[in-house]
């Protein structure tokens, strides 16, 4: 009984890894990512404001183009986190990947961002609902506690195939 007492206690007892781009002034180490780097012409930079981290741009089909992103790298083990909570606001879907691998064709995870009209909410989401994704195409595997330990980026990227402006702002990821 005092053993699950205990695992109780230290349970609770994880602090929550914050990425904070208000407060902290967090994102100077985020960077933008877009088609351009395989030959597509979509525009995008990333800016803050007091309270958020932006990426702005236009999404471009030219040259077959079609997405835009932005990342940083994690040195952080998220194995010990079961849940991750994003603030943010955007008139376009994004998704929100974990990547465990330098190369672009190997698999990552993610979870749908969709739009919210421009007004702030906070989406949770577990860990183990993270989706395999290779390319921009679905796999079936889930994301494994396991792999959270070797995530090396964190990033968003455009969702959708609209060729025109998009932007996300973001306040905060917090895992917990």
């Amino acid at each position: 009984m005092n053993f699950f007492i205990l695992l109780l206690i230290m349970t609770n007892l994880i602090t929550p890894h914050t990425i904070n781009f208000g407060n902290e002034k967090a994102g100077s180490e985020w960077m933008v990512i877009n088609d351009a780097v395989m030959g597509g012409r979509t525009t995008a930079n990333k800016s803050f404001t007091d309270s958020s981290l932006v990426l702005k741009g236009k999404l471009s089909l030219e040259n077959n183009g079609g997405f835009s992103s932005m990342r940083a790298n994690n040195s952080e083990d998220l194995s010990q986190y079961k849940t991750i909570n994003i603030t943010y606001k955007s008139d376009y879907d994004f998704d929100f990947r974990l990547e465990l691998y330098r190369d672009y064709w190997m698999p990552n995870y993610k979870v749908a961002l969709p739009k919210t009209q421009q007004q702030w909410v906070t989406k949770a989401y577990q860990l183990s609902e993270f989706s395999e994704s290779i390319m921009g195409k679905n796999g079936k595997a889930k994301l494994t506690n396991l792999q959270l330990q070797s995530v090396i980026r964190i990033g968003f990227i455009t969702a959708e195939k609209r060729p025109e402006n998009f932007d996300l702002e973001v306040k905060q990821i917090q895992f917990q």
